[in-house]
């Protein structure tokens, strides 16, 4: 399934805000963050071109948050990845389905 940039940015902003939470915490707040979700997204329109600055840095940021993520769940136990993979997929589901009622208004709406 190919997820637009800005469904993707949505999804991680999300997922962030549930890992900032004290029981939900990947990694400690000294560590540098860096996100890399391996993701192949296709750009919209308007970021075919160039990215800002600012983009850049926010994605850089999440780049960084998905590494020390990533090395933290490593060190936990089968059964608490386990734990948190199943609280992550309820949590996209969710957001998916979030998408389609936004986009079922926007439709509604006639894009207002």
């Amino acid at each position: 399934m190919k997820i637009t940039r800005r469904a993707h940015i949505v999804a991680t902003a999300m997922c962030a805000s549930i890992m900032s939470t004290n029981s939900f915490m990947l990694a400690p707040s000294s560590i540098p963050v860096r996100c890399n979700i391996g993701l192949h997204l296709s750009p919209t329109p308007e970021e075919a071109g160039q990215q800002s600055p600012a983009k850049k840095n926010q994605e850089n940021i999440m780049e960084m948050a998905s590494l020390a993520g990533a090395e933290e769940i490593a060190k936990l136990d089968i059964q608490e990845r386990t734990k948190r993979a199943m609280l992550a997929e309820s949590v996209e589901d969710r957001i998916f389905e979030l998408v389609d009622e936004l986009e079922g208004l926007v439709k509604e709406n006639n894009g207002i």
